[in-house]
């Protein structure tokens, strides 16, 4: 069997088959689903009805130069999460930010960050040596790249100085920046624990105004991450406020969460743990002998391929569990090379610079005619589920999930990849194999229906 395959283990898949069994895979009458695969659902709803919130930035209090660097951005308007969380944050308050993929999270905690730190620089100076104003916690350097990308464009003319602390850069070229002093530092929980560890800490904290954890399901969902965190949040000076971003929030996740910071707000989305409207799924039996990890992956890749050929996409990115599946796809599409197609790998195996160039390819448009943004004709992006967590992917066209999730929490996060922002969802292609299939029903039965997964099924 291959690293990671997901193939049918009792074992492994008992979390599937409790959540099965407690009621998870209801089905209304004459629902399409109860044919064999292929089968294609939309799921139900308006597409994005309720993306945008209601009234201006100018309105919700946001200040006057940010107004403009925002319109600048092409930002006019809020969306719902930006709407509900921005006077929360912009008063200092601990938060727990909980809405779905593509609802405008990261400009949510950047707006009034940026604020917090332009407003205290004008009251007490520019960000002293040896001082942060504010901390991003992100799982990935290359999501930790596209934070502070979004932060410079939203700041604009603002002063703002950026450390970006991830293992994947030299400690001493960090310690040196953050020594002179940096209004924001995007880290990841290891590195930045690094730097303040031993008895000459990077930087000093006495100035820190907020904590953004992006992705915290992720931490609160580990004990050792969740421990570290806590750990972190101790060290940190009084009025330091603190935000949990997330995509979702299981029973579980929410009462580690409210043990650890119960005085913080939850603005937690009614439709958190159901699949954006609109996103077309289409669910293929790759169905073949369970214990021949091989003979899966053959089958997987056939169908991968005939999806591929029969509606050709701009954009194609496929979800993979490790990278030496990635590796293995990849070579495979290769070999039937096609010159206005580019195939490319993404997980942590490869070079940082490679990773932000494969990202700039593939997020590129037409008319971006940047060197390091040129755009294939098409372009087929193979990667890891964590290598493209939280990134934006605005060109995505068609989103397959070579690996099936093993839970709900992963189906809802990969989905989330197809669902970003206002813009029209991508297509959805799901390989399933074995028992897998009768989860993947369920799953696709509740999002043709509007319904929310449950994302605790032992709890029920």
């Amino acid at each position: 069997m291959l690293e990671g395959e997901s193939l049918a283990d009792e074992e492994e898949w008992s979390p599937l088959d409790q959540w099965l069994q407690k009621g998870g895979a209801e089905r209304k009458a004459g629902s399409t689903l109860e044919a064999r695969a292929p089968v294609t659902v939309e799921s139900a709803g308006h597409i994005h009805s309720h993306f945008f919130g209601r009234g201006s930035f100018e309105q919700l209090g946001v200040s006057e130069p940010l107004c403009a660097s925002l319109a600048a951005c092409g930002y006019t308007q809020p969306s719902t999460a930006q709407v509900a969380s921005f006077k929360v944050q912009a008063k200092g308050e601990d938060l727990v930010l909980a809405q779905p993929s593509g609802s405008g999270k990261t400009l949510a905690y950047l707006v009034p960050l940026l604020q917090r730190i332009a407003e205290a620089e004008a009251e007490s100076g520019k960000t002293p040596p040896g001082a942060v104003r504010a901390i991003i916690l992100v799982p990935t350097t290359d999501l930790a790249q596209q934070v502070v990308r979004l932060a410079r464009q939203v700041a604009g003319p603002m002063p703002l100085r950026v450390a970006v602390c991830t293992s994947e850069f030299p400690m001493a070229t960090q310690r040196s920046k953050l020594g002179g002093g940096v209004e924001l530092c995007v880290a990841t929980l290891g590195r930045l624990q690094a730097h303040l560890r031993g008895p000459t800490p990077s930087f000093a904290t006495d100035n820190l105004l907020t904590l953004v954890v992006d992705e915290a399901d992720s931490v609160f969902a580990d004990d050792e991450l969740r421990k570290r965190l806590k750990t972190l949040r101790a060290s940190l000076p009084a009025g330091c406020a603190t935000s949990l971003v997330t995509a979702s929030l299981s029973p579980t996740v929410e009462e580690a969460i409210g043990r650890e910071m119960e005085d913080a707000k939850l603005l937690a989305a009614r439709d958190l743990h159901t699949t954006r409207p609109k996103v077309l799924a289409t669910l293929l039996d790759c169905s073949v002998d369970a214990r021949d990890g091989d003979a899966s992956f053959e089958s997987r890749l056939a169908a991968l391929k005939e999806a591929m050929e029969t509606r050709p996409d701009r954009r194609t990115l496929v979800l993979c569990s490790n990278p030496s599946t990635v590796d293995r796809i990849v070579s495979a599409l290769g070999q039937t090379p096609s010159k206005n197609t580019a195939v490319r790998a993404l997980h942590p195996d490869v070079a940082a610079s490679e990773r932000a160039a494969t990202i700039a390819e593939f997020s590129a448009d037409d008319e971006d005619s940047s060197p390091t943004a040129r755009a294939s004709a098409s372009m087929v992006l193979v990667a890891t589920d964590r290598a493209v967590r939280g990134l934006d992917l605005p060109q995505l066209e068609h989103l397959t999930l070579f690996d099936f999730p093993r839970d709900a929490v992963e189906y809802l996060r990969r989905v989330g990849m197809a669902t970003r922002g206002s813009a029209p969802p991508a297509r959805l292609t799901l390989l399933a194999v074995g028992r897998q299939l009768s989860f993947a029903r369920a799953l696709l039965a509740l999002d043709e229906q509007g319904k929310p997964l449950d994302l605790d099924p032992a709890r029920r």
